[in-house]
């Protein structure tokens, strides 16, 4: 979550109206961080919310899906934050032709270093997630996926100056690496952005934020692309450990078929360069436009090349 589009308090008004939030705001401030969506901290008497102005990505159909998600999510003893409803009974609003969201912010902390114990109940915690969809029948395709990468390698090409990371040997591999994506593989709601990030830990529990970029996909490359994430250490280091504890938990309550285990292999690569990729393309959005603290993609290539290197599955 970030704010790419600067909003006043008296802007959003119209739009907490909508929701019935309007009178009780003790304070207002936009978030910085995220590269995605324009993101508000909204603190009421009640509590704190978050109000999402939809950049991009993101679509009715997305917003239905992550609310049944979550929804999903917490019936099966998950912390997930909730939607609120506006007065057209939706859990959006139209406002000025933009999509908003409002939610409620859960409480703890991000780590960069969580031991294996918390990194287990994170596997298992993505694993429940998967299996919650199960009853969900709401459709929406991956954004960002291996559908799309066409259009977001032609995205690339208007980025200047081009990063030296961007070589014709990635997108080589690129191209090699989807001719293998698997097409029979068990599939449903994901998370989409299951980051060490968006997992907050407070006391014993864990707080899953975030689900503006779920989708219908592979539920091996959500996991995937969890691990680009959860198996490096804070130093941008693989660790197989890390890899091992997030597997152990996951397998725990969904045990991998084993196809999916070894489509792991090219998946995680491929993970990982998508997210060299969108992270290219945000940070170049990000550098134009201001505001953003964008992320930056290199770290996610140096992580590519050690994945490479790597015989971990």
């Amino acid at each position: 979550m970030g704010v790419f589009t600067e909003r006043s308090f008296e802007d959003v008004v119209p739009v907490l109206e909508e929701f019935g939030l309007s009178h009780d705001v003790c304070a207002f401030r936009g978030l910085t961080e995220g590269v995605e969506n324009s993101s508000f901290i909204i603190t009421t008497g009640e509590g704190d919310y978050i109000l999402t102005l939809i950049e991009r990505r993101v679509d009715p159909d997305r917003i239905q899906l992550a609310n049944a998600l979550m929804n999903a999510g917490r019936k099966q003893g998950l912390a997930c934050p909730s939607f609120l409803t506006s007065k057209n009974g939706k859990v959006f609003s139209e406002f000025q032709e933009r999509l908003w969201v409002l939610q409620t912010k859960l409480q703890g902390i991000a780590l960069d270093n969580p031991s294996r114990a918390q990194t287990e109940t994170a596997g298992r915690s993505l694993a429940t997630l998967h299996l919650a969809e199960t009853n969900i029948h709401t459709k929406s395709e991956n954004p960002v996926g291996e559908r799309q990468w066409p259009g977001l390698l032609c995205a690339l090409e208007s980025i200047t100056p081009r990063a030296d990371f961007l070589s014709q040997d990635l997108i080589q591999d690129i191209n090699d690496l989807k001719q293998k994506w698997p097409s029979n593989l068990p599939s449903g709601a994901i998370h989409g952005d299951f980051f060490k990030s968006n997992v907050l830990h407070q006391d014993d529990r864990l707080n899953i934020i975030d689900f503006l970029l779920c989708c219908h996909d592979l539920y091996v490359f959500d996991l995937a692309l969890a691990l680009t994430s959860w198996g490096f250490t804070n130093d941008n280091t693989l660790s197989p450990a890390c890899i091992e504890a997030f597997l152990a938990g996951y397998q725990s309550i969904r045990p991998l078929l084993a196809e999916e285990y070894s489509a792991l292999t090219y998946l995680y690569r491929l993970a990982c360069i998508r997210i060299v990729l969108t992270r290219a393309i945000d940070q170049n959005r990000a550098q134009r436009r201001g505001a953003v603290e964008s992320k930056d993609p290199r770290a996610f290539y140096a992580r590519y090349l050690q994945i490479c290197a790597s015989n971990l599955f």
